[in-house]
């Protein structure tokens, strides 16, 4: 991952950072982030303890339970 040089960038939201599992996505970052403020979740993703499936199924869990009907 290369994030030299691009803490003013040009373009609002760029670079985005999307980790996958599986066919499940989600964003780390939108625009830039100093990388040691994201290390610890890519730490945790890469070794196992962040499920990025387990977090957006409890957001989406979340969202539904907010919902009035």
């Amino acid at each position: 991952m290369i994030l030299a040089g691009v803490s003013r960038p040009a373009l609002p939201g760029f670079p985005t950072v999307v980790l996958r599992e599986d066919e499940t996505m989600a964003a780390l970052t939108v625009g830039y982030q100093p990388f040691d403020a994201i290390k610890p979740v890519l730490d945790a993703w890469v070794s196992g303890d962040l499920s990025v499936k387990k977090q957006v199924q409890a957001a989406q869990q979340n969202d539904a339970s907010q919902q009035v009907h």
